[in-house]
């Protein structure tokens, strides 16, 4: 969804295209800015389920589940250097009902 040669936000009809093709969306927002936005679709086969973020104010993480824990809380993991080995714990996330 980014695009260097943009020059405004995306249309909603380039989100719906995204999210169709992807199963998620979220915005990008200036820093400062309260609004996050987040979609996930959840398919059927999908039976836990964890959401965490960078802020790039203060580069800190949030996350929920409270009980995530391993690589997927870790601000380096976000900021986009995963290390060469992860570490994740899927039963200690939500379950999608």
């Amino acid at each position: 969804m980014r695009d260097s040669h943009r020059t405004g936000p995306a249309s909603q009809e380039e989100k719906d295209a995204f999210f169709a093709e992807s199963g998620w969306l979220a915005n990008s927002s200036a820093a400062g800015a309260p609004v996050r936005e987040f979609a996930v679709k959840l398919q059927p086969l999908h039976k836990y389920f964890a959401v965490a973020f960078l802020k790039l104010e203060g580069m800190t993480v949030s996350y929920w589940p409270p009980e995530l824990t391993g690589t997927g809380r870790e601000a380096s993991f976000l900021s986009g250097s995963p290390p060469e080995s992860a570490s994740f714990a899927p039963g200690a996330w939500q379950a999608v009902r």
